[in-house]
C-alpha cells in the first residue's frame, strides 16, 4: 500500500520516504544546471552517472507502477532524488503520489513541479504511468544538457528518447518504465 511505502518499507528497489523539504526545483529554470549538480554533490555528472541514475529511477518507478493498484509518483525531479556514494538511487517525496484509477478521466488536484509535470497534471486528462514517463524524459534531458526540454533538447538519439517521453499525448510516450530503461541502455551501449 501507499502507506507502507511512505513508512519506508522496501518494494523491489523502490524505497520512498516522505520528506518535508522545502526545496523546489524548477521554479526558476535559469539555475537548473546548478541544481542538477546538487544530485552529484557538486561534481559534474558523467555519462555513467546519468545512465545509472536513469536506469535506477526506471526500476523504482517501474516497481511503483507494477503495484496493485499502480502508484504514480507525479513529482520526479532532482530535489526528490538521492544518489549515495556507492551509486544507489533513491526517490523521495510522495506528497503528489496517487493510486492509479483507470476510470478517472481527470485528476482532481493539480500536483507536481511545473517543468517536470506532464500536461495531464494540468487538467488535460488523468495521471497514469505515462505521467511519470514524461517527468523521467524531462529529467533525462536536464541531466544531459542542464536545460529543460523547452529550452532545448539533447541531440541525436538521446533527444529522440527525450522527445518520445514528453509527447503531449500520453499514448505516444513509452509504454512503461522498463521500455524507457531498455532504450536508455541501448543508447549508452551504442557508444553514444
Amino acid at each position: 500500500t501507499l502507506e507502507e511505502l511512505i513508512a519506508g518499507r522496501e518494494t523491489d528497489r523502490a524505497i520512498i520516504i516522505e520528506t518535508d523539504t522545502e526545496t523546489d526545483i524548477g521554479r526558476s529554470s535559469g539555475r537548473t544546471a546548478d541544481r542538477v549538480k546538487g544530485i552529484f554533490t557538486g561534481r559534474e555528472p558523467t555519462d555513467c552517472h546519468v545512465r545509472d541514475i536513469m536506469c535506477g529511477l526506471c526500476d523504482i518507478v517501474g516497481a511503483l507502477h507494477r503495484r496493485k493498484p499502480p502508484i504514480i509518483h507525479r513529482d520526479i525531479k532532482p530535489s526528490n532524488i538521492i544518489l549515495t556514494e556507492d551509486g544507489r538511487v533513491f526517490l523521495l517525496d510522495v506528497d503528489a503520489a496517487k493510486m492509479y484509477s483507470p476510470d478517472k478521466n481527470r485528476d482532481t488536484v493539480l500536483m507536481g513541479t511545473r517543468e517536470f509535470a506532464a500536461p495531464e497534471q494540468y487538467g488535460f486528462g488523468s495521471s497514469s504511468a505515462k505521467t511519470d514517463i514524461y517527468a523521467l524524459g524531462v529529467l533525462f534531458n536536464v541531466l544531459l544538457t542542464g536545460h529543460f526540454p523547452v529550452e532545448g533538447t539533447a541531440r541525436g538519439r538521446a533527444g529522440e528518447i527525450v522527445s518520445r517521453c514528453i509527447k503531449l499525448d500520453p499514448g505516444d510516450r513509452y509504454g512503461s518504465a522498463a521500455e524507457l530503461k531498455a532504450k536508455i541502455q541501448e543508447f549508452y551501449q551504442s557508444g553514444i
